[in-house]
């Protein structure tokens, strides 16, 4: 029976198929603890095939519609099993189990996802804080196309009876 000896580039040294930029840091347990969200950290936990989803400290907004959209994010990219997703009320954290398979790391495709939620949640969250740091502005400088000139509508005088008084109780301010 004849040897095949094949020469030239070696196969086992392909390219990686995806890359990521994550602001990620390796604790000393050996979790993955994200930091790219404003409102949330997202920790994978290797060793019990776990992500778990933490309100940051400072976060002022209800952060659990962002940790059900992740984890929902990562259940329709075949990341974690659905029924596995559970939360704690008291410091707001939410968990869900990795699926396993031979033929793939769970981890790296965990990663994968997470970056990918996060690159396709990013333009919303910079449009709403925009919004928001600029509301107050749109009210005291509003733009030209959103203004009058002084004298162009004529002001009326609001009448003290100007709503339908048959359902209040008129003389304690009460409107039924």
């Amino acid at each position: 029976m004849p040897l095949k000896i094949k020469l030239g580039q070696d196969s086992s040294a392909a390219p990686p198929q995806a890359t990521i930029a994550l602001q990620a840091t390796k604790t000393l347990d050996g979790n993955i603890l994200i930091n790219d969200h404003d409102k949330m950290d997202i920790i994978i936990v290797p060793s019990k095939s776990k992500v778990v989803t933490m309100p940051k400290p400072y976060a002022e907004d209800n952060v659990y519609d962002y940790q059900k959209d992740l984890m929902d994010s990562l259940f329709r990219g075949g990341v974690i099993v659905y029924d596995s997703i559970q939360g704690g009320a008291m410091y707001g954290m939410l968990e869900g189990m990795l699926g396993s398979n031979d033929e793939v790391d769970s981890v790296q495709v965990a990663l994968l996802e997470i970056d990918k939620y996060l690159r396709r949640t990013a333009g919303a969250e910079i449009l709403a804080d925009e919004y928001e740091d600029h509301i107050e502005d749109r009210f005291t400088d509003p733009s030209p196309d959103e203004t009058t000139a002084l004298g162009t509508v004529k002001p009326e005088q609001d009448s003290p009876y100007a709503t339908d008084m048959s359902y209040s109780f008129v003389g304690y301010g009460y409107l039924y």
